[in-house]
């Protein structure tokens, strides 16, 4: 009887483990100690600060949190038509793979060696084998003891569409991840999506599973989701990225976003193993250290190659997107090239018709003119974003306010640093890359709070805001404006107390008595016609007439003669950007 019973103990074990089996990979490697870090991509962030930024980044990520290591998911193949782009040198025998010229990670993985980094190395598949891919990218960096291991992004498997990427079983899995062990035993490999049914079934030895899910409407919500994807593959590791831009608008409400949202995530999903900010928004919550401005003797004038002495102008009109009558006139103004650079309003109805000609016209000197007023009586325009999202930045019909000063005063600054973004990122989504930022009634002057919001985007993106010389000595911007904003010598605009038979002797006197150095001419054109008329009813100043007024005589024969006859040389802000971000 007791032997029966051995034997139907055994049966039922020999049962229990043969469903285990089946079962796959249920013990997986032992978790690691926490790594916080980041996600770096060639094509995340607005400017690339350089491998240093990279190194202090994850060290002040892993910071925030006791007994963390610094970590990194580095993309090192990215999505190339149906195929990879590997950003090193690489012969493939896989037509779908194709390498760089030059080397862009080996300086990046020297600084993780010696700051104690834990790194990944990621690819976008695409069509491409995944198993050569591991062996180039192994061969070429394994001898690095940073390196963790080989990521996948599933989002890309064998698709050229993100939202079609085919789902990993756990055949291909476990092949990754033995052929990423040919390169060292101790190797994992990573795979990466949103959606639990895109992992391998069972496959969990040797494996961290990425969750990169955004779009949520808060940090509860987002650690739900999260805590879902943590026990459907628990007691395997986990690790997700944060710090999308489609969340900024919930996050950038906390003091430390990276701490406050890690701390969420380590509470609620217990089997977390790392933690990465990414790039998109990195230099928003860790800002490269800035340099003071330092008194120089090198001028902007000899900065763009020109002798100390040259007289450099810039004509630029404002407000483009506004109108038809707007577009149509500037446009024409641009194209006599005595008007030479102009700045878009976002928010405005006419932005996608300029937009349109704008990509038609990319050698165009195009900025964005950041707005956060709406002036005109019964044509008025709002944000961006929804109402229910900058609140502080709009009146009682939902417009932005008419007035500069109401609107600075009544503007809460992460609310109007949202609808700023939001704009920048909307003109991108058109196919605009701007030369230059600008302020729309220079309501982004008119506040330390409001001004850092400008020299933040500017300093992200790597793009010149417009900031004349005059600012330095102002005792609340001044001190804000460092080397590494680019700073002109001065505006010169037209001012209501100037008769209209007078406009050509405004412009003919700037001209003549203009001072060596870049000067900016802020001119607003459009045609008085009905339209236009109808826009600026009971608003003479810079009203319709006003900006026909510039358009005939910035579009004139006498200007160009006063422009040559003076020495006056003409220059961009596509020119002055190279100085700020040299190689653009």
């Amino acid at each position: 009887m007791k032997r029966a019973g051995w034997l139907l103990l055994t049966g039922v074990a020999v049962l229990l483990t043969a469903h285990c089996a089946s079962l796959g990979d249920r013990k997986p490697s032992p978790q690691k100690s926490l790594g916080a870090g980041f996600r770096y991509s060639p094509y995340g962030p607005s400017h690339d600060p350089g491998p240093d930024y990279w190194a202090r980044f994850g060290v002040e990520m892993a910071r925030r949190f006791e007994g963390a290591v610094p970590e990194a998911i580095w993309i090192v193949g990215r999505k190339n038509g149906a195929g990879t782009l590997l950003s090193f040198p690489a012969s493939a025998r896989d037509p779908f793979i194709a390498g760089a010229a030059e080397d862009a990670n080996e300086t990046a993985l020297q600084n993780f060696d010696r700051l104690g980094y834990r790194v990944w190395l990621q690819v976008e598949p695409g069509h491409a084998s995944v198993e050569e891919l591991i062996d180039l990218v192994m061969t070429r960096y394994a001898h690095h003891p940073s390196v963790e291991g080989f990521g996948v992004d599933v989002e890309w498997y064998r698709s050229s569409s993100p939202d079609a990427g085919e789902a990993v079983s756990d055949d291909e899995a476990r092949s990754w991840l033995d052929r990423v062990r040919r390169h060292g035993p101790n190797y994992r490999i990573f795979l990466k999506h949103w959606l639990i049914a895109k992992m391998p079934p069972t496959a969990r030895e040797g494996i961290l599973f990425v969750n990169d899910g955004q779009s949520m409407p808060g940090l509860e919500a987002m650690v739900r989701g999260y805590a879902r994807w943590g026990r459907a593959f628990a007691p395997a590791p986990v690790a997700f990225q944060v710090g999308y831009r489609s969340d900024r608008p919930w996050w950038i409400r906390f003091d430390d976003p990276p701490r406050q949202i890690g701390r969420a995530i380590l509470d609620g999903v217990p089997n977390t193993e790392s933690l990465f900010w990414v790039d998109f928004t990195a230099l928003e919550v860790f800002p490269p250290p800035t340099r003071p401005r330092e008194v120089t003797t090198t001028t902007l004038a000899q900065r763009l190659g020109y002798a100390p002495d040259a007289k450099l102008l810039i004509v630029h009109a404002d407000d483009l997107g506004m109108s038809r009558s707007v577009d149509a006139a500037s446009v024409r103004a641009l194209e006599s090239g005595l008007v030479n650079s102009a700045s878009i309003m976002v928010p405005c109805p006419s932005f996608t018709t300029v937009a349109a000609w704008a990509r038609a016209h990319p050698a165009a000197d195009l900025g964005l003119h950041l707005t956060l007023t709406s002036e005109w009586s019964s044509y008025r325009w709002g944000s961006v974003l929804p109402v229910n999202r900058v609140p502080s930045l709009l009146d009682e019909r939902g417009c932005f306010f008419p007035i500069e000063t109401t609107a600075a005063v009544s503007a809460n600054a992460r609310e109007a640093e949202a609808e700023i973004r939001a704009q920048i990122e909307r003109a991108r989504q058109v196919g605009l890359r701007p030369t230059h930022f600008d302020a729309h009634m220079r309501t982004l002057h008119m506040t330390p709070a409001l001004f850092s919001i400008l020299l933040r985007v500017s300093r992200e993106w790597r793009i010149p805001a417009a900031i004349p010389a005059s600012f330095l000595s102002d005792p609340a911007l001044g001190p804000m404006i460092t080397a590494d904003d680019v700073v002109i010598d001065r505006f010169v605009t037209i001012e209501p107390e100037v008769a209209a038979e007078e406009w050509p002797q405004f412009y003919s006197d700037v001209i003549r008595t203009l001072q060596p150095g870049v000067t900016e001419l802020v001119v607003h054109i459009a045609y008085d016609d009905e339209e236009m008329r109808a826009i600026t009813a009971g608003h003479p100043n810079w009203g319709s007439a006003w900006r026909h007024r510039d358009f005939d005589f910035l579009t004139s024969d006498a200007f160009r003669d006063l422009l040559r006859d003076n020495g006056v040389k003409l220059v961009t802000w596509r020119e002055i950007g190279k100085v700020m971000a040299p190689g653009s």
